[in-house]
């Protein structure tokens, strides 16, 4: 059973389990260990905040941010109330930049000013700051889950209800990854067939980039380009032509020129 306290703010912090399963969990800043991801709704400043640990990967974060925005929209619902509805912004916070980028220190160090309140638990892991008049809901037996919101159609200007999101499968980077990816590329019609030497060359090319960048996402485009990406985004694209490796003009543009000429000098001397 929670009570619901009449003019106060809501809190509720969540643990973004395997397979992207969220359950809500006590309300401490010890919970921010390096191999979770961990959402906390706050009402407070009308923000829901999403904080990864060190060890969280490429796909365990995109699928945590996923969770986060449907908390955004749609709210928790616990008790006989929907908490934190139509929040205004997701902070998003990666630990491995905390004290190397400016903007992810100082949402970093807001969110420690947040979790070293004192709160007050309201049952069903619902918490909030002081205390205010109460208002009795009925008791819940069961575990409070997410509530998923369909918009309601209008008669003139109907809605289309948004696609589910389809699981993304952990990437793998390896030879038989590699190489299944580049046989897919043989035998479309459009794409260049490359030979022994063409797929060996691109395979240096992606160990001199893991060797860089990690939790690297790789994918072979309909023309043969090879792309790889960050979670943080686009690092480059690149294709084989005559045993010969050339980027597309975008790559490494977000990449400081340094480390850019670097890595290029080294990738084309293979």
């Amino acid at each position: 059973m929670i009570n619901i306290h009449v003019g106060k703010s809501f809190y509720i912090m969540f643990d973004v389990a395997e397979g992207g399963i969220v359950e809500p969990i006590e309300f401490r800043k010890d919970q921010l260990t390096p191999d979770k991801s961990i959402i906390v709704m706050d009402e407070d400043n009308q923000k829901v905040w999403l904080w990864h640990g060190k060890g969280r990967g490429l796909v365990p974060r995109r699928t945590a941010l996923r969770q986060a925005q449907s908390l955004k929209g749609h709210g928790y619902q616990a008790g006989n109330a929907i908490i934190g509805r139509d929040l205004d912004a997701i902070i998003e916070i990666d630990d491995r930049k905390v004290g190397r980028e400016p903007e992810s220190t100082q949402n970093n160090e807001k969110l420690m000013l947040l979790l070293n309140k004192n709160f007050e638990g309201i049952g069903n892991f619902v918490y909030i700051i002081g205390k205010g008049g109460e208002k009795p809901a009925p008791a819940q037996k069961s575990q409070p889950v997410i509530k998923q919101v369909t918009p309601t159609p209008i008669a003139s200007k109907p809605k289309a209800q948004e696609p589910e999101h389809p699981k993304l499968d952990t990437p793998k980077i390896n030879v038989n990854v590699l190489n299944e990816e580049l046989a897919k590329t043989e035998q479309t019609p459009s794409k260049p067939a490359l030979d022994d030497s063409d797929k060996l060359l691109i395979g240096k090319a992606i160990v001199i980039l893991m060797d860089q960048f990690k939790d690297l996402l790789i994918s072979s485009k309909d023309d043969g380009t090879i792309k790889i990406e960050q979670m943080e985004g686009n690092i480059c694209s690149f294709s084989v032509d005559n045993h010969k490796i050339s980027f597309t003009p975008d790559s490494f543009s977000e990449i400081p020129s340094e480390k850019k000429e670097a890595i290029e000098t080294q990738i084309l001397k293979i």
